[in-house]
């Protein structure tokens, strides 16, 4: 077999639709079947662990808390978006800028503020658990992180 594109990617292990800007979309869009397959991919990359995971969907959830308590019309969300990234001193998108932007433009509407208020409860446990006694490991505090994300409101703790 020839030394083509895809062959160097299956030994350097780039999986092109297994990115942490993939499983930051799923997540927005509430996509918890997606979400969840992605998170074991994600972490098996190089130079990837869940605390800039868990930095990236607290940037996103942010950014979406700011857009709903603002009021912030759909129009005018991309702008507003880019705006708070340039105020910020450390946003970590987890993505390129614009690439975050256009994510969050699309999927802000899909949470309510008591999605946003339970979303950054758990964000909080999660940064608490990675950082405390190992009980669970990064896959699966991330795993509990993405499916009570993308559930709602519905009450539940990251082990």
């Amino acid at each position: 077999r020839g030394i083509d594109e895809s062959a160097v990617a299956e030994v350097v292990g780039v999986r092109r639709e297994e990115t942490l800007g993939r499983l930051l979309d799923a997540v927005a869009e509430r996509n918890t079947q997606l979400a969840s397959s992605l998170v074991p991919a994600v972490l098996q990359q190089p130079k990837t662990s869940a605390v800039p995971v868990v930095m990236a969907l607290t940037t996103q959830t942010l950014a979406f808390a700011v857009s709903q308590s603002s009021g912030i019309p759909q129009a005018r969300r991309s702008g507003e978006f880019y705006s708070l990234l340039q105020r910020g001193a450390s946003n970590m998108t987890g993505r390129s800028w614009g690439e975050a932007v256009s994510a969050w433009t699309r999927s802000a509407g899909r949470w309510t503020v008591a999605d946003l208020d339970h979303a950054l409860d758990i964000l909080l446990q999660a940064d608490l658990a990675l950082k405390g006694s190992k009980v669970s490991s990064e896959e699966q505090i991330l795993g509990t992180v993405v499916l009570a994300l993308c559930s709602g409101t519905e009450r539940s703790q990251v082990a």
